[in-house]
């Protein structure tokens, strides 16, 4: 467990499963993206399987991103010696925990939805529509995590 607490690689003051937690969440996208690209080559299941596995993923590293900025050191703390304000880095967390809250809820209730929705045989069909529009909403939400993400990451710990 000491690895967990050694520096990142990034060159910054995070720690390592900060920066690991930054990268994917900040690549998130682009592998929703990838997963999104199996159901429109009709590879219903990969695209179920890659869903969960990323859903997963996002859970494991938002909770120790957060877990790194929130509960490891204060806000005080990150803040200080930085030129950064601590009103401006509080407004920044707490819009990125808005985005945070608001992918994870998204993200579970598209995934349930599909779930019933397949178990009554009724997607890949009936409901596909109403399930491309909640996947486009996921991926838009993700896409503003991943820049309120890449935002949050630089004012803590590099500006």
């Amino acid at each position: 467990m000491e690895y967990l607490v050694q520096s990142g690689f990034l060159g910054t003051d995070a720690l390592l499963y900060t920066d690991v937690s930054a990268i994917y969440l900040i690549l998130l996208p682009v592998l929703m993206g990838l997963s999104i690209s199996f159901a429109m080559k009709v590879r219903f299941k990969s695209h179920r399987l890659s869903q969960t596995i990323l859903l997963l993923l996002a859970i494991i590293a938002l909770a120790s991103f957060n877990y790194g900025i929130r509960i490891e050191s204060t806000l005080a703390g990150l803040m200080a010696g930085r030129s950064i304000h601590p009103s401006n880095a509080s407004f920044i967390v707490m819009a990125h925990t808005i985005f945070s809250v608001l992918l994870l809820v998204l993200w579970i209730s598209t995934l349930l939805f599909a779930s019933a929705d397949r178990r009554r045989r009724a997607l890949p069909g009936l409901y596909s529509s109403s399930h491309k529009t909640a996947g486009r909403r996921v991926f838009l939400v993700a896409l503003f995590h991943a820049f309120s993400m890449a935002y949050c990451y630089w004012m803590i710990y590099i500006a």
